[in-house]
């Protein structure tokens, strides 16, 4: 059966994360491909992403599935 996958994505740079004590860079503030879960029914991954959609700002994140 397929796969049906929410991903997301910023659209936009974003501060980076240090960590405070050694000084090591644990995220470089790029926009990554962001994988958010999956399920086998399509209609309950269409229902996730909306949901995820509305529950953040505008234009700050895209939000999308994917078939496998």
């Amino acid at each position: 059966m397929k796969m049906h996958i929410v991903y997301a994505e910023r659209y936009n740079k974003y501060a980076p994360i240090i960590d405070s004590k050694s000084k090591e860079v644990l995220d470089d503030g790029t926009p990554k491909k962001v994988r958010l879960c999956g399920w086998e029914d399509g209609k309950t991954a269409k229902v996730f992403a909306e949901n995820v959609k509305a529950h953040l700002p505008k234009r700050s994140w895209r939000i999308w599935i994917e078939s496998a």
